[in-house]
């Protein structure tokens, strides 16, 4: 009995540390993926006087240090960055590199990925580079990175907020320029005197046309500051009309609609899948400093009702359809107006379509290539 007992005992007890060093294991492993995975968004990714050791390439080379980059986050900016990248690489045959703390793939679109702990492939894309982009959370180590090896940095700026982040920038360097995703958002950086160049969101208006078979009535990105909550009180008091809500690929979404005349899709990796069912697109926005969505929907001559932020009334211009984002009723005329009358949907058809060609992308990045290349080392 007692040898039993023994045994038993011992057998517990090599159970409770194996699981204990399972855990432990398991933990440092998670610990140490995150720490790679995670930027630590205040450290540079070059050594101290790197400068000295910087061999710029004979042809033009760019990189891009940001939080996140497509195809595994696809937000507005991102995606600018993407169209800039494709830009960059298939039209003027220049070098991109992209630099974010992870990611699930070494390339895209011809493009180079490299992820934080690569620490040797980053100094040799940072060496040879002539300029370095960065937005949002990273610009920190961007700009450290930046006054290590002595390369012009470029911010993006795509909304109100990025404020702080340039204080720091320009503390940290003396050679910080800035893009600024519209008009208004360069009124509000030109406090901070720095070199500046607006570039709206390229959407080349052939990718995006398609010959939509009016169907549905669109939300795009079903979460709050989009306006999903309006949209589907909307879609409520419209039960006679098809409501389409499409999930966005960041943010929390709603898909808990109050009619039954709505319909849910997943995120579409081919946008133009949503537009071809798409008769009217409705931006209740809370917050857009421009409006890419809108303008992908202008392509197919889509009319767009739209929350009237300084963003979308800068992008849609006198093709948008205004109406204030909490007054359903406003939101209910209009789109009933648009259903019944063929004659102002054709009008705001054509508006919409000839909006889309006068943003055609190609002349503004023209632009912006001879506003880089002017910029100094």
């Amino acid at each position: 009995m007692t040898t039993q007992w023994y045994t038993s005992d011992v057998t517990i007890v090599f159970s409770v540390f194996l699981a204990l060093f399972i855990i432990l294991y398991v933990r440092r492993n998670v610990e140490f993926t995150n720490k790679n995975r995670i930027a630590p968004f205040r450290e540079p990714l070059v050594p101290e006087t790197f400068w000295k050791y910087c061999k710029p390439s004979d042809s033009p080379s760019v990189v891009w240090i940001v939080r996140h980059y497509v195809p595994d986050f696809k937000a507005g900016a991102e995606c600018m960055a993407y169209d800039i990248n494709t830009y960059l690489t298939t039209v003027l045959g220049w070098k991109v590199t992209v630099i974010v703390p992870y990611s699930s793939v070494s390339s895209y679109g011809g493009v180079q990925i490299l992820q934080f702990y690569q620490k040797s492939e980053i100094e040799v894309a940072i060496s040879k580079a002539h300029y370095v982009l960065s937005q949002y959370q990273v610009i920190e180590t961007a700009a450290i990175t930046c006054a290590r090896s002595m390369k012009p940095l470029v911010l993006f700026a795509h909304d109100d907020s990025l404020g702080p982040w340039i204080v720091k920038a320009k503390s940290l360097h003396n050679n910080v320029n800035i893009v600024n995703n519209s008009e208004w958002i360069a009124n509000i950086n030109r406090q901070y005197s720095l070199n500046s160049f607006i570039l709206n969101p390229p959407v080349d208006w052939k990718r995006y046309i398609t010959y939509s078979e009016r169907r549905y009535i669109t939300l795009i990105n079903m979460n709050g500051n989009k306006g999903v909550e309006q949209f589907y009180k909307i879609a409520a008091a419209l039960p006679e009309y098809e409501f389409l809500g499409v999930a966005g690929s960041y943010a929390k979404q709603n898909g808990n609609p109050l009619s039954s005349n709505v319909t849910l899709w997943k995120s579409q990796s081919d946008m133009r899948v949503v537009y071809n069912v798409t008769g009217i697109l409705c931006v209740p926005s809370k917050h857009e400093s421009w409006g890419r969505v809108a303008i992908e929907a202008c392509s197919s001559g889509i009319p767009v009702v739209a929350s009237p932020t300084p963003g979308l009334k800068e992008a849609l211009d006198y093709s948008g359809i205004f109406a204030e984002r909490d007054d359903t009723d406003a939101w209910v005329q209009i789109i009933r107006k648009l259903k019944r009358d063929p004659l102002y949907y054709k009008k705001y058809s054509e508006l919409t379509s000839k909006r889309a060609r006068e943003l055609d992308p190609k002349p503004q990045l023209d632009r912006f290539k001879v506003w880089l290349e002017e910029l100094k080392n």
